[in-house]
């Protein structure tokens, strides 16, 4: 795919699921600063960016494009097929979150409508029609570059969704004595004043440690790292670094933009999902915010169901192949295009079924566990594992301050968050299961 196609795919890929939550991440707590909480978002998206890269390089110079590949060449071969089950795993807890978020989405849309066929009202209806099409169709196209359209669609959904959350935190109408500020329930309204001066610029509060983990989640794409270095055009590390740089420095913005100013409306109330705090019905440009965020979601659905078609594919062929009697059949899984079809509808059906049962809240606690505890391995452990074998293999020595001591520190920082990331779900799991 070309240069601003992957940039396109990647931008779509991280703000569909990292822009909505990451006000609730400033205002937990009682708030963290504005330029701590920037700052995370910046050290973060250039974490993600450099791991993001080398996923590339390590790609390039083993000539595997797989992550039980690259397990299998830098570290060993007999554990690799884990890799795969955990980024199978991790990929298909969110593609339920997503489909339970366009579930909810979609069909307070369509009870709101008056054109949808009372028949389609129901959410299972809506989800079950959604999952025919358009996701079906998209979740089968070969390769990502197919979804640059569905990326551009996906992208002006978010930019659109940007610029409401500035528009209306300028506007004033949801502070005390606006337009829709009595509309709202009270559990939404701001309760500062001045939501911006309540945190000041360095604050550093106990709910900095949940921005973090918002942060970290939020700029995840690894589960594609390999697949959109194998499809770049004309692909170098450089080029690559281009792609990466771009897409990580766009959706930087897009978080920031929707951190501050989703705070600055909201103050300590704004929820995990930001457009739920917005009038329901009376304000027109949230109306179509919702639908936009809705849209962008269904574009980002397809490059994450690539990413669990890519990785539940591999880790079934890695875990048949162990055995003599389904390496033939562990063979088909990477060969044969029907049979792997028929695992992609498999998967879906199962994904919008789970989804149809439970909403996007019953969800919301097992995605962040599985954020956290896949995550941070995602973002930080294996990237920088495998990095470290591969200065081992080139012969690099690295004192304290070179790329290897870098990489050393990831892998810490990665189990450091993977305890203060289960810790802080946890908590707030339990806090929810006891109102």
């Amino acid at each position: 795919m070309p240069l601003s196609t992957a940039i396109l795919n990647l931008v779509t890929d991280l703000c569909a699921h990292g822009m909505l939550p990451v006000a609730f991440g400033i205002a937990a707590g009682g708030g963290t600063g504005l330029l701590t909480a920037t700052s995370i978002i910046a050290v973060f998206g250039l974490i993600s960016a450099y791991t993001l890269v080398s996923l590339g390089r390590a790609a390039q110079l083993t000539g595997e494009y797989t992550f039980s590949g690259l397990w299998g060449t830098l570290i060993s071969p007999g554990s690799a097929w884990v890799i795969e089950v955990a980024f199978a795993v991790m990929t298909f807890g969110c593609c339920i979150f997503y489909s339970a978020f366009i579930g909810d989405l979609f069909s307070s849309l369509a009870q709101a409508s008056d054109i949808v066929p009372a028949f389609l009202k129901p959410r299972w209806a809506v989800l079950c029609a959604l999952g025919v099409f358009p996701l079906l169709p998209l979740c089968l196209l070969k390769n990502l570059s197919a979804l640059q359209y569905t990326s551009m669609g996906g992208l002006a959904s978010v930019l659109y969704s940007v610029g409401m959350v500035v528009k209306r935190s300028l506007d004033g109408t949801y502070a005390a004595g606006g337009e829709f500020y009595e509309g709202i329930d009270l559990k939404y309204r701001s309760p500062q004043a001045d939501p911006w001066a309540s945190v000041g610029l360095w604050r550093v509060g106990p709910g900095t440690v949940t921005l973090m983990n918002m942060a970290c989640v939020a700029f995840m794409a690894h589960y594609n790292g390999v697949k959109y270095y194998e499809e770049l055009e004309h692909r170098t590390v450089r080029r690559y670094t281009k792609a990466i740089g771009g897409g990580v420095a766009a959706s930087m913005c897009v978080f920031v933009a929707m951190m501050l100013f989703g705070f600055r409306t909201f103050g300590t109330a704004a929820q995990p999902l930001l457009l739920n705090n917005y009038h329901r019905s009376a304000d027109p440009l949230v109306g179509v915010a919702r639908f936009a965020t809705g849209c962008a979601i269904v574009c980002g659905y397809p490059i994450m169901f690539s990413a669990l078609k890519t990785s539940s594919t591999n880790a079934v062929h890695e875990i048949l192949n162990k055995f003599g009697a389904t390496r033939a059949l562990g063979k088909r899984f990477l060969t044969d295009a029907n049979l792997r079809t028929a695992w992609a509808v498999g998967l879906l059906a199962v994904i919008i079924a789970i989804a149809c049962d439970k909403s996007e809240e019953d969800v919301a606690d097992v995605v962040g566990l599985i954020g956290a505890l896949l995550g941070s391995g995602a973002n930080f452990i294996i990237p920088a594992v495998l990095n470290l074998q591969l200065f081992r293999r080139l012969g690099r020595k690295g004192g304290a301050f070179s790329e290897t001591g870098l990489n050393r520190l990831l892998v810490v920082a990665g189990f450091v968050f993977m305890y203060i990331g289960t810790k802080s779900v946890l908590g707030d799991a339990s806090k929810h299961h006891h109102h």
